[in-house]
Parts: structure tokens; C-alpha cells; sequence
């Protein structure tokens, strides 16, 4: 950064201008409400552009929108932690078991649940998805790939991973698909994986 007398001249006021509209502590809404805004407005700005379902844009009934993230570790986190909690909240229901209000973590059942959530990726994925499951206080497994499939992680492969993790006892609720792995560029079967996860 670099300092204006912004008393001084015209270029000078604009200078601070600048200077103040970058140095804004953008790093949420109650910070930087002008900031969050703007960024919702743009990332509506970036579906309509891209035609994206309107189910994408922070407008819609079914609580669309998005963020920008500093990094592709800080999204696969922010993402993994949203993933989590909704398949608890989708797998436990809304009220216990004697149909009081359910709140997060004040029973067993659950805990018991997020022992064996496991978040998946192919051995070729990058750290960012290991690293991001000790935040979320989760397990992680790698999903074999071989260089015949070009070190691509398959529908076949996944389905195969799914069965061994269910007779684990695990509770798969993540799986990070690459288009381009760090190691090898490989590309995941994207429309094989969806398959699967129908």
C-alpha cells in the first residue's frame, strides 16, 4: 500500500480513494456489509453469465449464491464443513427420537454418526481434501486408481469404494472429483461418478 496526502491534489484524492476501497476488511458481512454485497451481486452477475440454473443466484427460494474464497483449500473446506452438516441434519431429522426439537450435538446417536463420516477423493486428489477433514474433524480415505484408467478415478471404482466403506460401517458424505490431478493431470470420469451417486 502506499500513502496519500489526500488533501493536497485531485490524483491525490483519488489516490486515497483507492487506497481506502482495497485496505476494506472485507473478510465478512458484519466487517465489510458494502463488500458482501457487492460480491453477492457479482457471483449473480458471473451465473446469469454463465447460465446457470436460477437455483444458483442468492435470490433463489432455495437458498442459492456463493462466496469467493481466498483459495481451493479454504472453498474445499467451506464446502466439506456445509456437506457435513447437512447430511447430519438430513440423516438425524429435525426433532429426536421422543420428538423434541433436535440441536446439534446433544445426543449420542449423533455423535456416534459423525464417528463414521468419511469424506472421499482418489489417491491422485490433492492434500487440500486430507488436510480439510482434519478441520472438519472427519475420516478420509483415498480411492485406488490405477494407470490403466490414465489415473482417473471411475464410476466403477467409486461404486467398489462405496460397498467396502459401507461394510466398514463408514458413512461416506464428500467426495472431492478432480479435473486435473496435481500429480498426474489426470481427469476424473465426471458423468461415470454421477452415475453413481444417483
Amino acid at each position: 500500500m502506499a500513502f496519500f496526502p489526500a488533501n493536497a491534489t485531485y490524483p491525490s484524492l483519488l489516490g486515497e480513494l483507492y487506497s481506502a476501497a482495497f485496505t476494506a476488511p472485507a473478510f465478512n458481512w458484519l466487517c465489510s456489509p458494502a463488500c458482501t454485497e457487492l460480491e453477492t451481486i457479482v457471483l449473480d452477475w458471473l451465473c446469469n453469465a454463465s447460465q446457470l440454473p436460477s437455483s444458483y443466484l442468492s435470490t433463489s427460494s432455495t437458498g442459492g449464491g456463493g462466496v469467493i474464497q481466498g483459495s481451493a483449500s479454504e472453498a474445499i473446506v467451506t464446502v466439506m464443513i456445509a456437506a457435513r452438516e447437512r447430511y447430519v441434519r438430513e440423516y438425524m431429522g429435525s426433532s429426536n427420537e421422543d420428538g423434541s426439537p433436535r440441536i446439534n450435538g446433544e445426543n449420542e446417536r449423533e455423535w456416534r454418526l459423525r464417528s463414521r463420516l468419511v469424506a472421499l477423493g482418489s489417491e491422485m486428489s490433492h492434500s487440500s481434501t486430507q488436510k480439510a477433514t482434519m478441520i472438519a474433524g472427519v475420516k478420509y480415505r483415498g480411492i485406488p486408481v490405477s494407470a490403466a484408467d490414465e489415473f482417473a478415478l471411475t464410476g466403477r471404482g467409486l461404486k467398489q469404494a462405496l460397498e467396502n466403506f459401507t461394510l466398514e460401517g463408514l458413512e461416506p458424505f464428500y467426495l472431492t472429483v478432480t479435473l486435473g490431478t496435481t500429480a498426474t493431470c489426470a481427469v476424473d470420469q465426471f458423468k461415470e461418478i454421477a452415475e453413481v451417486k444417483k
